[in-house]
């Protein structure tokens, strides 16, 4: 019956990822780079430490490992976990007189499950903020880039008759090269960089090719943005249900677990 109701917590917890998720408009759900990340249970938390305390080092190392892959599964599968425990773990007894595998088969299995997804869910909580501050440096290449093309419209609006295919000697122009090169800098450690170069000496048709090449570069940054948006509310969603589930989960949990794992190699 323990069991059962354990299951059931990870099922309710889980169940709904999937039918959540569809659908959505990410982008819009997540307020940019300020978007918050709710922050693990305090209980939680001390009970993870309390297990992971007790763990022999070979079985640290197994939940750390494990606890990766499940951070970069977009969808948990409670019941694929316990199997792979299981695997991982047979003919590991919680007691010197228990059948070889039968305590694993209970509570040993629910710890090792409940460190696991809380190992995933710090990891996750890691990985939001990576997310974040790509977010940001994303959007403060996407203004920059706005404000660079904007001004590039408004030195080409101010070129007078005749002097179309001739040499811009502007204060905006003589600057423009090694701001250019600036920008491309900063952009290298995106996704998928942009490269903006321009010659010492500036002419109206070179301003008019780059203008070109800074919409594409803008479009390109937005489009990143708006991907980065999406994982972010992905990643968002998926750690919100571990931490509900892990909350579910702490209820189930005997204070003898901390015992019992301590055995398993």
């Amino acid at each position: 019956m323990r069991r059962f109701r354990f299951t059931a917590c990870l099922l309710l917890a889980f169940g709904t990822i999937a039918s959540g998720q569809a659908g959505n408009a990410y982008s819009a759900r997540v307020p940019g780079a300020q978007a918050a990340i709710r922050p693990m249970p305090p209980e939680i938390a001390r009970r993870s430490e309390s297990l992971h305390a007790s763990l022999q080092p070979s079985s640290r190392t197994w939940v750390q490992q494990q606890a990766q892959i499940e951070a970069r599964r977009t969808a948990f599968d409670p019941d694929a976990l316990r199997t792979t425990i299981r695997r991982r773990f047979a003919g590991t007894s919680a007691t010197a007189t228990a059948p070889a595998g039968t305590a694993l088969q209970n509570m040993d299995i629910d710890a090792m499950v409940f460190m696991v997804m809380s190992e995933a869910a710090q990891d996750q909580e890691q990985d939001l903020r990576n997310q974040m501050q790509q977010m940001q440096a994303m959007e403060k290449e996407k203004q920059a880039l706005r404000e660079l093309h904007d001004q590039m419209q408004q030195e080409m609006a101010q070129v007078k008759a005749g002097e179309g295919s001739g040499v811009c000697a502007t204060q905006f122009c003589r600057a423009l090269p090694a701001r250019l090169a600036e920008m491309t800098r900063a952009s290298a450690a995106m996704p998928r960089p942009f490269y903006l170069r321009a010659p010492e000496s500036i002419t109206y048709p070179t301003l008019s090719s780059l203008e070109s090449q800074t919409d594409q570069a803008l479009g390109s940054v937005s489009g990143m943005s708006q991907q980065q948006q999406i994982r972010m509310q992905m990643t968002m969603d998926q750690r919100s249900k571990i931490v509900e589930a892990l909350s579910n989960m702490l209820k189930t949990l005997s204070d003898t677990s901390s015992a019992i794992v301590s055995n398993m190699k």
